[in-house]
């Protein structure tokens, strides 16, 4: 992926640079730590006001790339797919609406921020205004006791993977309103057991 996407600047933090730090040195990637102490002294000496066209290589249009993610790889060598503004601004108003994402929500930011899944987690709560419930990264993923956390948060919307789900029983999770199934087929079981009194979507295969 670096060799394909030839990165000009790594941004992360001091706790991923030992885990990353090894393949972005052999790509010759520079590396900016955003909570080294030296950084953040000089970040906070610029202006910050919103950055104008002026400041930028040329204008700043709807249809120019916001990012870049790529797929898992699964059918061999993992390809970047070019995300755009419109793009982001469509998915978020669909999935505002779809979901009933509100100012009074709580959406779990459960997903790896290298699943796309991800993207409409934080895109879809920031654009209504919502809240993004989000667990230490320590314990994120396989030692997150996901039951135990949505009891102490109270998240009323759930991205997961139907294997998550299948761990966690809907009378466990009283606050969750909406779940949304993704990035794997849901079974007849999963949507038996939170198809009642829940709004439930399988957004498998988006």
């Amino acid at each position: 992926m670096l060799d394909d996407a030839r990165p000009v600047l790594a941004v992360t933090n001091i706790d991923f640079t030992t885990m990353l730090g090894d393949a972005l040195t052999t790509s010759g990637t520079p590396i900016l730590v955003i909570d080294d102490p030296t950084v953040r002294t000089l970040v906070g000496t610029h202006d910050d006001a919103p950055v104008t066209d002026t400041e930028r290589t040329m204008p700043l249009r709807v249809d120019n790339t916001a990012y870049v993610i790529y797929t898992s790889g699964s059918t061999g060598q993992p390809k970047g797919v070019t995300i755009t503004h419109t793009g982001i601004a469509d998915l978020a108003h669909h999935q505002v609406q779809r979901f009933n994402v509100t100012t009074a929500s709580r959406v779990l930011q459960f997903t790896s921020l290298s699943f796309d899944v991800s993207v409409a987690e934080l895109w879809t709560t920031f654009s209504a205004g919502a809240t993004l419930v989000v667990p230490d990264h320590q314990r994120f993923g396989v030692d997150l006791d996901l039951a135990e956390f949505i009891s102490n948060q109270q998240p009323t919307h759930v991205y997961a993977t139907p294997s998550a789900l299948s761990a966690l029983s809907a009378p466990s999770a009283p606050s969750v309103t909406h779940v949304i199934a993704a990035g794997e087929a849901c079974p007849a079981q999963l949507v038996a057991d939170w198809g009642q009194g829940h709004h439930l979507v399988n957004a498998y295969g988006p």
